[in-house]
């Protein structure tokens, strides 16, 4: 079996399985951190985390049989170890591609919004303003819920 190893991992199916890989652990990880706090746990950041997208690589690289593996990755070891190396660099092909479309997606929505980069990036720059406004709104809406709150009847029938 003849395979350029570099080639079969520099492929568009690679970034595929790994996009795939990182939207699976994105998934997990929010619904793991909503039902239990653990973003401060040592062992989930230091241990979890690291090693989880190599093993659901190698996982999903074993189950998905029909998947459009590259030239040569007939063997299951083979797929193995396709699926664990295309998990350890999921987030990295995450965060790559999301920066290559995020600014694609930018000079799109610019173009037919009619709006340049720089005044998209300036209204970001006001939202993040803008939610302070909307908290300093909340607090004071807060306060006077606290002043229409009922008054406990059992305290003035003590006297």
């Amino acid at each position: 079996m003849n395979i350029d190893l570099l080639s079969a991992f520099l492929t568009p199916v690679f970034a595929l399985f790994s996009l795939f890989v990182a939207g699976v652990i994105i998934v997990l990880r929010k619904i793991l951190e909503y039902y239990k706090p653990i973003k401060d746990n040592r062992w989930y950041n230091e241990v979890f985390l690291p090693i989880f997208p190599i093993i659901l690589g190698g996982v999903l690289g074993y189950i998905f049989i029909g998947f459009p593996f590259p030239d040569g990755l007939i063997t299951k070891s083979a797929r193995v170890v396709f699926g664990a190396v295309a998990g350890e660099f999921s987030s990295l092909v995450f965060r790559l591609l999301k920066t290559v479309f995020g600014e694609k997606i930018i000079d799109l929505m610019s173009k037919f919004g009619g709006k340049s980069i720089e005044e998209i990036n300036g209204e970001r720059e006001d939202h993040c303003h803008h939610e302070d406004c909307h908290k300093e709104h909340h607090d004071e809406h807060m306060e006077h819920v606290e002043e229409l709150k009922p008054v406990d009847r059992k305290e003035e029938h003590k006297d």
